[in-house]
């Protein structure tokens, strides 16, 4: 049976506030097998409690011997930086929700701003990850309408435009949604 050594009471603190406190999910999830092994659960029964595979936790573990604490957390990865910075991507979106329909005059203003080029995309993977969708806009609920309803309707608005040809009422239309750009 894999285990460590007994923790001391300065890691048990340590360990608990990195499982209940930490940012990183993995450094909680990592924290929390050193605990249970500590305990005294054995690796079949950490595996099934965290859901990892038995030689995660076993290398959890070996590493926790080997560095301690720091082998919990994970070390930076190597990667692209990022061409949009968090302040100018801040900015990015206001754009976006000045101008929602027109992604591309977005992309030229930061562009001409910022002085980044970025694509389409990028700019939607922005957008998404500050909370904002796209969804088609319906443009016609002749599906959705109710036939005797409407018929009912289109007789009464009839009698109306009959009236204003008889110059007994003053007929105007306009659209009482007013959410539609179109």
């Amino acid at each position: 049976m894999l285990s460590i050594k007994p923790l001391s009471s300065s890691e048990t603190e340590t360990l608990t506030a990195m499982h209940k406190n930490h940012s990183a999910p993995a450094a909680r999830t990592r924290a929390h097998a050193i605990l249970l092994n500590n305990k005294g659960f054995n690796i079949n029964k950490i595996t099934k409690v965290i859901n990892a595979c038995r030689q995660t936790v076993a290398t959890w573990i070996h590493n926790w011997e080997d560095k301690g604490i720091r082998s919990l957390i994970d070390l930076p990865r190597s990667g692209r930086p990022r061409i949009v910075n968090n302040d100018n991507e801040a900015k990015t979106i206001e754009l976006v929700q000045q101008s929602p329909r027109s992604l591309k005059t977005v992309l030229a203003q930061l562009s001409e701003k910022f002085g980044v080029n970025i694509s389409l995309s990028t700019l939607k993977r922005m957008c998404r990850r500050a909370g904002l969708r796209w969804k088609r806009m319906r443009k016609s609920l002749k599906s959705k309408r109710d036939p005797a309803l409407f018929e009912e309707c289109r007789k009464k608005l009839e009698e109306l435009i009959a009236q204003d040809k008889d110059g007994i009422i003053d007929l105007y239309y306009f659209d009482e949604s007013g959410f539609s750009l179109e």
